[in-house]
């Protein structure tokens, strides 16, 4: 779904491909190492594409899952012409890691996630208790289509604890050799957290990670990024490095 609009913005003649996270569908346990995960996909995409080369892109978490897939690439000798990454947070050192969050916490960014959030959403929920904001939430996701066809909400806050971890536990042997495009988001990302703040998307030192970084500040905040009119100018500065 994230990416469905950002595809249709790009030149007709432009092949996209999505990978599907493992725990999605059917009885598989999402994976917890991005390690693994990149193998995984960078298999799947040889399998479909063998000779290259790979344009890979990849927003918020799913970045980090790119950038380690780029460098699998490039360790098996094959080329990867474009890494991009929108709004991706940088691998975390140790010491730097935040608390585990409450559920109702991962349940507002599951429904902001799928683009169903509301700015009065969030007012709304300061002025209730957490038990109440919980049920709020729940209703809120229990009706919306497009995270029921997700499966059981029980499975997608695993998946979203799952993908926290990896990203948390994540250090690179080493540095991407190439250029990586990091598309930063200008607007202020509204989350739940204990004190009901508003916060950006802690991005983190990418420029330390890789040969050369390309910084592009496109409009929209996380979540409303990839939506029209504002994934337009993100699919413009894709073009540029596709050279389409």
């Amino acid at each position: 779904m994230r990416y469905r609009e950002l595809a249709d913005c790009l030149s007709e003649d432009q092949p996209v491909y999505g990978i599907q996270a493992v725990g999605f569908e059917g009885e598989a346990e999402p994976l917890t190492d991005i390690h693994a995960m990149a193998a995984r996909y960078v298999k799947e995409i040889t399998a479909l594409w063998p000779d290259g080369p790979y344009n890979l892109y990849g927003w918020s978490f799913g970045g980090v899952v790119a950038f380690e897939m780029a460098r699998l690439l490039r360790s098996d000798n094959r080329e990867v012409a474009l890494l991009a990454l929108g709004d991706s947070p940088a691998p975390v050192p140790a010491e730097a890691r935040p608390r585990e969050p409450k559920e109702e916490e991962i349940l507002f960014h599951i429904l902001m996630e799928a683009g169903n959030g509301q700015s009065t959403l969030f007012d709304e929920l300061q002025d209730m208790t957490p038990a109440d904001r919980l049920d709020r939430l729940k209703e809120r996701i229990t009706a919306e289509s497009r995270l029921g066809s997700l499966g059981d909400l029980d499975r997608f806050m695993g998946i979203f604890r799952a993908n926290r971890q990896a990203r948390l536990s994540y250090q690179p042997a080493s540095p991407w050799e190439g250029r990586l495009v990091l598309l930063v988001a200008t607007g202020r990302t509204q989350l739940l957290d204990m004190e009901g703040q508003h916060f950006r998307i802690k991005l983190g030192p990418w420029e330390g990670l890789a040969r050369q970084v390309d910084r592009h500040v496109v409009p929209g905040d996380h979540f409303t990024m990839h939506r029209q009119p504002n994934v337009r100018e993100i699919a413009e500065v894709l073009k540029k490095y596709l050279g389409t």
